[in-house]
Parts: structure tokens; C-alpha cells; sequence
């Protein structure tokens, strides 16, 4: 069978499995007790209100004490039985994904966010895929829990364990914030997921773990174990910041430009001709306080990648987060930007670099990574856009836009016939304009250009191209 129809198998195998879990796995809902529950919150809230104090600052549900700088919301056990997977460790009362959480918080996400940031929690950035930010961002919070009608706070490790690290799950997690919108409202209050505290990198939870973990790879990894919490008990979950407030930030936003090395009597032709610059930014302490976390940082220019990789695994060895923004000046040749593409890739990890999404008008770094089968169209499982650049022979650059039609009327081919409709770019509207009429297709565009072209042969025409088809790929010639 062709690959492209193997794909398609694949893909309806999996949604035939997606079908079948869905009718299998479906929200708990409000059990018996969920009324006296609300209502025995409802008592605690007002009580909270009464002899708070001063330090303290209460919504329905969550109280923040803004002495001791810690977060209480209140809520029920789910009642997930031992083994039980777990994918999410609080989700809100209006989550329809109750059924694969430990608890739900008789609380809204938005209220526990706002708590959050009244004790001085800066609220950070969760993971966006289509903005290629693969890495949570934002400090660290302590979590523990305890029966609602007292008792010593235990571990989330003391009810989950992690079975890839063949222990009890940490009780470190990232305050990420979740998604805002320009009314105010937060995607976390939202019905699906409703996540508060995910166990994979939800798009849109409040609180985060601290490392990259797609749901393919948590889903079975979080199991419920010890002693099972009763269903519909009330506990309060407590949430506390994992730094002193007089300590720096665990992250550290750095931008990194490269240019050309200064006094070239050519086009940088790799790694060696680049220089690079960077330096800290600084962010507010919280989502309302708009004064510096930190001194504003030197910038440094004209170093050496060498230099900054340093600085920068001393930055991850003294358990800060450094997470990477890099500009590429369009002066830099294919060639040296895939080589500095490659040098910044080496250091990403947990114990590394954390790279960022591109920059406005910039392309992620592993555009610079192809596949190097997708050079040839009968290996591709999909068919993207192509834009193909060669010099004529008064070196001026002829730009062809490839669209590729897939033909799959004939009943006996397993694979679709591929009709190759060039068209030449005159100016880049051409290719923009041509774009918008035949739709994003898969929204990634194939870059064919030689290997010593600089990027500006053809950047201009990415970017107003990029909103519909933000996933590029440079395959230099």
C-alpha cells in the first residue's frame, strides 16, 4: 500500500479508537454530595471573609494569604480507584474530564489564578503548538493537600505515582496562567479540559508541570496509588511558591540576534563568520505589578555562540530556566543559519535551553532541520506548497510557487496521481495572493534555495505568506 493511503489508514484507525473511547469515557458530573459540598465551601468561603484579616483575600472557594504567600481552594476527591490513570490532578466543576482527574475544585481556574497572583505569582505562558512553543513558562509552585476538616498537608506523590521515574509523582508544577482573552476571560474556566493542574501539557491549564510532555506520552504514565481518596471527600489543595520572594526568578527570557561578523569581504559562509548578541529581559513580578523583576541586564554583542552556550548551561546548572528567543538577520546565508540553527538546538533540553516560538516575522529554528526525504514528492505522506529559487544567468533570482495536486479519482491506485502546478513570482503578492485563493492546504511551505543564498532572497515573501502557512521548511540546494 502507498504511504499516503497508509497514513490515511492510520489515521482512521486512530479516529475509530478516539470514537470508541469517547462513548466509553464520559463525564462523571455532580455525585450525591455535591450540593452539601458547595455548601459547606460556601460556609468556609464567608468564614474566610470574617476573620481573615488583612492578608488575606478570599474568593468563592480559594483564599490567599498574602503573609504566609499561600493558595487554598477547596474541593472534592473524584474517587479514582487504585491504578486509575491520571491525567489531571485538579480540573474545575464544570470540566467535562472529570473521570481521569484526582480532584475537582468546587472553585473557577480563573478565581485560583487571580490568587495566585495576589501572593506575587508572575503568571507565565503554557505550551502553544501553533505558536511553536513547546516549553511550559513561568515559576514554580509547591503543591500539597489535606483532609478539608484538618490534618497534616501530604504530597501529591503520597496518591499519584510516576511510573517512568518508578516513584511517587513530583509535587512541583509550573504556574503557566493559561489563555486570556481580550475580554478578560480565562480558557481554563472553559468546559474541556476545565484543567487547573494538568498532567501533560494542556494548551489552555492553569497550572502546568515543569517540563515538555505531550498527552501521548503522560497518558498511563500518572496512576492513582496508596490510599484511595474517598469519592466526593472535601480536601483543601494547597499551592505555595517554590522560591523565597527576595530570591531571583527561575526564568530567565534571553534574546540571541546573529549577524554577520563585522569587516566580511563576503556572504557569512558558515558558522565561523557569524557573531552573536544577546541579553536578559526583564519581566514584571506579577500580572499586575509592571516594576522590574531585576536590574536590567548588559547586552552583550559581538561573542561567540561558545560564550553564550556557557553562560547559558551555567544559568540551567544554578537551577534557573533560561528560555531562548532568536533573531536571524536576513543578511546571514542559508548555510550559516542552518549551522546556527544547529549549535542552538544542541542545547535544548530540561537541563538547557528552553527555546521559545519565532519571534514576529522570524522562523523556528527546526525549519532549518528538514527531513531530507521530503526533497523527493512520491515520499511525502502529505503535499505541501513548494517555493523553489535558482539565479538566472544575470543572477537575479527566479522564484517559482509550487502548488501539487493530489488526484485520487482512480478506483484502483492506492496512491493519489500528483499534478505539479508551477507558477512563477514576480512580485510576492503573486505568491500571497495565490495562497489566499486556494486555501492553506496542510499550512506548511517547502523552501528550496541554494545553499549560499541569503535569507532575504526570499524572507519577505515568507512572512506574508506565514499567517497561513506558519509551518516552513529550507531545504538549501
Amino acid at each position: 500500500m502507498g504511504t499516503i493511503m497508509k497514513k490515511y489508514s492510520w489515521l482512521a484507525t486512530a479516529a475509530l479508537a478516539s470514537l470508541s473511547l469517547s462513548v466509553v469515557a464520559q463525564a462523571i458530573g455532580p455525585g450525591d454530595k455535591r450540593q452539601a459540598n458547595l455548601e459547606a465551601v460556601s460556609r468556609w468561603t464567608d468564614s474566610q471573609r470574617k476573620n481573615g484579616g488583612d492578608n488575606v483575600c478570599v474568593w468563592p472557594g480559594v483564599v490567599a494569604d498574602l503573609k504566609t504567600r499561600t493558595v487554598t481552594v477547596v474541593g472534592e476527591a473524584v474517587g479514582l480507584s487504585k491504578g486509575g490513570v491520571v491525567e489531571f490532578v485538579l480540573v474545575s466543576e464544570v470540566s467535562d474530564k472529570d473521570y481521569e482527574a484526582l480532584g475537582v475544585a468546587l472553585a473557577k481556574p480563573s478565581d485560583i489564578a487571580h490568587a495566585l497572583e495576589a501572593i506575587g505569582m508572575p503568571r507565565g505562558r503554557p505550551v502553544q503548538t501553533r505558536a511553536f512553543n513547546f516549553w511550559p513558562k513561568g515559576e514554580r509552585l509547591v503543591f500539597t493537600m489535606r483532609p478539608f476538616a484538618g490534618g497534616p498537608e501530604q504530597p501529591i506523590g503520597a496518591f499519584v505515582s510516576d511510573q517512568q521515574r518508578g516513584g511517587s509523582m513530583t509535587n512541583i508544577f509550573t504556574y503557566v496562567g493559561s489563555v486570556w482573552q481580550d475580554d478578560n476571560t480565562c480558557e481554563a474556566d472553559e468546559e474541556t479540559p476545565g484543567s487547573i493542574i494538568s498532567c501533560y501539557n494542556a494548551p489552555s491549564t492553569l497550572i502546568d508541570l515543569p517540563y515538555a510532555i505531550t498527552q501521548n506520552a503522560a497518558y498511563g504514565r500518572f496512576l492513582a496509588h496508596g490510599t484511595p481518596l474517598q469519592k466526593e471527600s472535601l480536601w483543601q489543595f494547597i499551592l505555595r511558591p517554590e522560591l523565597p520572594a527576595a530570591a531571583p526568578p527561575r526564568v530567565v527570557s534571553i534574546e540571541v540576534k546573529v549577524v554577520p561578523a563585522a569587516n566580511l569581504q563576503a556572504p557569512a559562509a558558515g558558522l565561523a563568520d557569524l557573531a552573536w548578541q544577546w541579553s536578559v529581559v526583564n519581566h514584571p513580578k506579577s500580572a499586575t505589578d509592571k516594576s522590574q523583576s531585576a536590574p536590567a541586564n548588559e547586552n552583550h554583542k559581538n561573542t561567540t555562540f561558545d560564550v553564550i552556550a556557557k553562560e547559558i548551561m551555567a544559568l540551567a546548572a544554578a537551577s534557573r530556566e533560561p528560555h531562548l528567543s532568536l533573531y536571524f538577520d536576513d543578511a546571514l546565508t542559508v548555510k550559516a543559519a542552518t549551522e546556527a540553527a544547529a549549535v542552538v538546538l544542541a542545547i535544548e533540553g530540561d537541563n538547557g535551553a528552553r527555546l521559545e516560538g519565532p519571534p514576529p516575522n522570524q522562523l523556528f529554528l527546526k525549519a532549518f532541520m528538514p527531513q531530507q526525504e521530503w526533497r523527493d514528492r512520491e515520499k511525502r505522506l502529505l503535499q505541501p506548497y513548494e517555493l523553489r529559487l535558482e539565479r538566472d544567468e544575470a543572477g537575479n533570482w527566479k522564484r517559482t510557487f509550487v502548488y501539487i495536486h493530489e488526484d485520487w479519482s482512480d478506483p484502483d491506485s492506492l496512491d493519489p496521481k500528483l499534478t505539479v502546478q508551477p507558477m512563477e513570482i514576480k512580485d510576492w503578492s503573486d505568491m500571497s495572493a495565490k495562497v489566499t485563493e486556494i486555501g492553506a492546504g496542510i499550512g506548511t511551505l517547502l523552501v528550496f534555495v541554494p545553499a549560499d543564498a541569503p535569507l532575504s532572497a526570499f524572507m519577505d515573501g515568507v512572512r506574508q505568506v506565514q499567517k497561513i502557512l506558519p509551518t516552513i521548511y529550507i531545504l538549501p540546494e
